[in-house]
């Protein structure tokens, strides 16, 4: 199966779910299909995606692509909170969290998330200051394009 071709169909789906929905609106993370075609969707929501969503995402892909003509296997499931941040959507999903940001640039940042832009991110980062022993907070713009990685600090 062409990856385009299932990364279009599940963008429709997508599509078609949100229309029924007044808010908290699906969104796609990652669509990955292997030479053996098994598919996998990534899809979240503002709140957090749902069994029933994945299920309705997978029934629906399963309407429009017939197991007889083509042999495939998907999965639909959340990011995961492990996994790095794709899109713009998770990044505004976790305002105010905080992230381990690794840029292009090498440089590894470590703050709150408390802003998003269409081009970037801003993070609240503390600064140790050694002579004085004080705390400096500054705030950080990331261009998306100079983000190489992106993971949510889990405290628990």
């Amino acid at each position: 199966m062409h990856k385009q071709k299932i990364e279009n169909a599940v963008r429709d789906i997508i599509e078609e779910l949100n229309i029924q929905r007044s808010d908290n609106l699906l969104f796609i993370v990652t669509v990955s299909v292997s030479p053996d075609n098994s598919i996998s969707v990534s899809a979240d929501t503002k709140e957090g995606i749902t069994v029933e969503d994945c299920i309705k995402i997978s029934k629906a892909f399963e309407e429009r692509f017939d197991r007889e003509e083509e042999d495939y296997e998907i999965e639909v499931g959340s990011p995961g909170l492990s996994n790095p941040l794709r899109v713009i959507e998770q990044y505004q999903k976790n305002i105010g969290r905080e992230l381990k940001i690794e840029t292009h640039d090498k440089r590894k940042i470590k703050g709150k998330l408390t802003n998003v832009e269409n081009a970037y991110i801003e993070v609240s980062s503390e600064q140790k200051k050694k002579k004085e022993k004080q705390v400096e907070t500054d705030i950080l713009r990331i261009d998306f394009e100079n983000i190489k990685l992106a993971k949510l600090v889990i405290n628990i």
